[in-house]
């Protein structure tokens, strides 16, 4: 089974190829670093040549002025369009638990588009929601500079690791497609304050 992972930075990506070759599956990288990027629609036909197995970790900045639907839009059209030209026969995409459920978040709204332009491709697919990611935790707690100002989540979160997650991926890119939600995220709740303590 060949599978190809597209994202942005390695943090994960590399992870869940780790996990894919471990299983015997011929999975390959595919981010700027390998010529591939999804926004500016670059690399991925010949990305996609050949797999079986589509895996989506796009993924876009947090800055402030980003426009993260057309981000998301045109970064996930370009990929579903990549994967039906290469005959994909299953589309995995990495998501948020919360998109559906928090429209005041611009981020999780784009999220939640991003789902739809999966769901609605005609590609069989799986959509793998996951929580918080706890090895972004240092990002929220340690500014770069004094005077950054920091962004804190109210609320409960159930944080997941990276090494979670990519099991997740790995897994259900070799199951097979579920055409609906999957999510993924630590079973136990931390409180706010905890969240960004860790």
């Amino acid at each position: 089974m060949r599978i190809v992972v597209v994202g942005r930075t390695r943090l994960i990506c590399s992870k869940v190829v780790t996990r894919l070759r471990a299983s015997g599956c011929d999975a390959a990288l595919a981010t700027p670093g390998t010529g591939c990027d999804a926004l500016a629609d670059e690399g991925l036909t010949e990305a996609a040549a050949g797999a079986d197995v589509l895996v989506d970790m796009s993924s876009a900045p947090w800055s402030d002025g980003t426009d993260l639907a057309a981000h998301f839009a045109t970064s996930t059209s370009n990929l579903l369009a990549a994967a039906r030209r290469a005959g994909v026969g299953h589309y995995v995409a990495l998501s948020v638990v919360g998109g559906d459920r928090l429209p005041g978040s611009d981020y999780l709204r784009a999220r939640a588009a991003q789902e739809r332009l999966v769901a609605t491709s005609g590609l069989r697919h799986s959509i793998v929601r996951a929580t918080h990611l706890l090895d972004y935790a240092r990002v929220v707690r340690e500014p770069t500079a004094a005077d950054t100002p920091v962004r804190v989540l109210l609320g409960h979160l159930q944080p997941i690791g990276s090494e979670d997650i990519a099991a997740a991926l790995a897994r259900h890119a070799v199951a097979g497609p579920v055409d609906g939600v999957v999510e993924a995220g630590w079973p136990e709740r931390a409180g706010r304050s905890a969240a960004i303590s860790a």
